[in-house]
Order: structure tokens, then sequence, then C-alpha cells
């Protein structure tokens, strides 16, 4: 396990994160995913694709909604695939069950059925210097623009990696080492879909260029093979790969209108969620990298907020988040304990994205371990009542999710509660599962057990006693 502090990551420059993740001298996508490279080569040059741990960026659908509208699609009862797509997903079926020889034995079966599921798969360029399995591109004027990546196995176990590993490699190479592509890298986070297959099994994945490479499963492995019912097993693989048609074919629409350009800037590859309110009257600026990076299930960005009632622009961080409370944060942002709540919503399915102030003081846990000063335990003992008063509790008072303040000009400063992923009702809400061995918790705070009020108590009083 690890540790899970909530504060921001040391100050980046994600233009240079950037260019230094599209300059890594990585090796061959089919040496780099092999047990043998792997960890080294995450180590070396590390992209977010879940091998190894901690390698998990946020969702990708923060930064393209392309990928979201996948799992609509999948989601949608009135998305049937027609009696065509069925067949050719029977006959995917088939080559799935059927044992072959040799991977190109495979390819040469898979080849036509997926051009006719999706678009025209092609074989790699000569001038790319490697070799991916297929891929299928939008031909704008000037560029061919990759919006699927292919990579198969003959059998699960065979050709010496994992083909969902070596597909997120193949990625990186493509945006990253084809010249041909900087201008239209430069004005976008090089949106694609990842195909893998094994066998009788395939994985569908999305993939990003942010301030890093990306990759995040938008299926679990879908088996081809073994199932009685052949015909529905059919119109299910079916409806992935129409759901699937129909994002390359938004993704086509994308880069066809997509403006290249001769440099990048931080906007070109900035989270899409940029305007709120009725209207979209606000608008959000961001200037940071992802301040919570490698921490699955959240990210967080520092932005710049414009809008009505505003004089010019405001500091404020957007946070993206699986889960989150916002009437606890507000309940205590109307007493000034918590930063002002200034927006929050659902965003790409189970994500919440909330938008509050950006506080100055000093996170607590970049602070020399001392006693808290008594003014800002004050306040956090005021936080806790007025949240116990209405039956929330807190969940993590820990020093990382304190922030100090300034109140009415006192020399000793005060006490702000950030972060409310964890809050909500007594004896409802529960624990995170992945819960830090490093962290000595109350007794009877554990990973998926239900959040008591006295668990709050029990923090405060190891806060006081400089035991948190």
């Amino acid at each position: 396990m690890f540790a899970r502090p909530e504060r921001d990551a040391p100050a980046v420059d994600p233009l240079e994160c950037r260019k230094q993740a599209i300059s890594a001298e990585a090796l061959s996508p089919a040496t780099a995913a092999t047990i043998k490279w792997l960890a080294s080569e995450q180590t070396n040059y590390p992209m977010s694709i879940g091998r190894v741990v901690a390698t998990v960026g946020c969702t990708i659908s923060v930064y393209h909604p392309v990928f979201s509208q996948f799992q609509t699609h999948m989601e949608n009862a009135e998305l049937i695939p027609t009696p065509d797509q069925a067949r050719k997903a029977h006959k995917l079926l088939d080559i799935g069950q059927t044992v072959y020889a040799t991977e190109d034995d495979r390819l040469a079966e898979l080849y036509p059925i997926l051009s006719h599921l999706l678009y025209p798969v092609e074989g790699p360029p000569s001038y790319l210097g490697f070799e991916p399995d297929g891929l299928i591109f939008v031909r704008t004027q000037n560029d061919a623009i990759p919006i699927l990546v292919l990579e198969t196995k003959n059998e699960i176990g065979t050709g010496g990696c994992d083909p969902e590993v070596q597909c997120a490699f193949s990625y990186q190479k493509l945006w990253s080492h084809d010249t041909r592509l900087s201008k239209v890298r430069n004005a976008c986070c090089c949106p694609s879909f990842l195909l893998s297959m094994a066998g009788h099994k395939f994985t569908i994945h999305g993939a990003v260029l942010a301030e890093g490479f990306i990759t995040e499963p938008l299926t679990e492995g879908i088996g081809m093979a073994g199932f009685s019912n052949k015909s529905a097993r059919a119109e299910k693989v079916a409806k992935y790969f129409a759901a699937l048609q129909k994002c390359l074919q938004t993704l086509s629409d994308y880069y066809m209108t997509l403006k290249p350009r001769d440099d990048c800037e931080l906007a070109s590859f900035s989270p899409e969620f940029r305007k709120y309110g009725e209207n979209s009257q606000f608008n959000l600026t961001y200037t940071s990298a992802n301040l919570l990076p490698g921490r699955n299930g959240r990210a967080m960005f520092n932005a710049l907020l414009k809008g009505p009632g505003i004089s010019g622009r405001v500091a404020v961080k957007v946070k993206f988040t699986t889960r989150y409370c916002p009437e606890a944060h507000e309940l205590l942002a109307k007493k000034g304990l918590a930063p002002k709540l200034l927006h929050w919503e659902s965003f790409s399915g189970k994500w919440k994205v909330v938008v509050m102030d950006s506080l100055p003081g000093d996170n607590m846990a970049t602070m020399p371990q001392q006693p808290i000063p008594k003014r800002a335990l004050k306040d956090l003992e005021d936080a806790l009542t007025l949240l116990h008063s209405k039956d929330w509790v807190y969940g993590d008072l820990r020093r990382p999710n304190i922030i100090t303040c300034t109140r009415d000009g006192a020399v000793e400063p005060g006490a702000m509660l950030v972060d409310f992923d964890w809050a909500g009702k007594h004896g409802k809400q529960t624990y995170p599962l992945g819960l830090s061995e490093h962290v000595k918790w109350p007794n009877g705070v554990r990973g998926g057990e239900r959040m008591k009020k006295e668990h709050d108590i029990a923090m405060f009083d190891m806060l006081c006693m400089n035991k948190m």
C-alpha cells in the first residue's frame, strides 16, 4: 500500500514535463513491454498505464469527452448492432476460438473483420521504425493521424509480453517519435483508442498525452470463446465494436477540424472542463499540471476563474474525484472553516468536478513537525462540532488536509479543512479500501468499514498530541 497525502505536488512546468515525455529514448514497444524490461522502462520513462504501482493517471475523460462517450454508447439500450455487424462479430468469435500456427495467420483473418467492424486497418508505415500490428488513421490534408493502435498475440502467454502494455508503448512511440505529427501533437492531447487482442480475448483502452502519457482501460478483457449461446455473445461483442466505431468517427471529425500548431501551449492539453454555470458564463484557464500525479481516483489543477461578479480573474483549485461530499464542504465554508465551494457537478459518469477557492496558507503536512497552534486546533474543533451536529463525519483529519489561515489579523494562524472526498453520514459512509498502512489510524478505522464520529474525535486527539 502507499501513503495518501492530499497535498500539492512540487511545482512543475507541464510543458517541460510533456517535452521530456516526448523526448524519452524508450526501447521498442515489443521489448519495453517484456517482463525483463517493463519495471526499469517505467522507472526511466514512466507512463501512467497502471503498471507498475502508482503509475495510474486520472481518468482520461478529463482531457477529451470521446472516452466517456464510449461508456455512454455501451449503456445506451437503443444502440443495437446491425445484423451485418452481428454477423461480423460472430465471425470474430470464430477467429477467437480457432488455434492458429502463427500470429501472422491470426492477423490475416483479423484484418478484414476488424476493417469491416471499424474502419480500414492498415499495416505500419515504413517510416515508423517499429511495427505495431495494425493502425487506423484519419487522413487530413497534411497528416495521417492514428486514432486506433492494434497489438495482438497469437494466444495468451505467447509473444513474450502483454499486448495491452505493448499497445501503450506503441501509442507512446507513435505520438512521440513520428515528427510528421509534431504540429498535431502541439495542438491537442492526442486522443486515440488502443485495441489489444490475445487469442480469444480483447481489451479496449483509451490514451492521451497530457503532461505525460496516460492510458485507461475502457473494458475488461472480453472473452470470445466457450459461450454456449454464441449468438448472444456475438451481439454483445458487436455492441463493443459499434460503440468503438462511433467513437472513432468522433475522433475523425475532431482531427479533421483541428488546427495544427507550430508551438505547444498548456491550453492544448488542459482538462476539457473549462466552462460552467448558466450559459457557461464562468470560464476556467488552467495554469498547472495535475497536482496529484499518480493518484488513483482523483486529480487537481490550479486555474484562474473569470465570470460575472468577479473582478479580473481569481485563483481556484479544480478537482476531479470519484467521491465527494459537497454538503459537508459547503457547511464548513459558510463558517469560514473550509475554502469557498464555487461549483460542483457530476462529470463523465461516476466522476465529480469541484471548483473551490485556492487558499494562500500553508499545508500543515509541509510545515515542520511541531505542535499545531491553539487557534488552529480551536478551528478544527469547531469544524468537527459543526459537522457532527448535522450527522456528518469528516473521516481524514490529518495534516495534509489542513491549511493554515489568518483570522482577524491574529498573530497565531487558524485553520481550514480541505479534501472532502471521504466525508459522509455517520454510520453510513465507508472508508476507502486502500487506506495507507503507513498511517497510525485510530481503532476502528479500516478500509471498507463504516465511518463514525468517534473516529474524527480520536484523530483530533492525536493531532492535539502531535501524533497524527
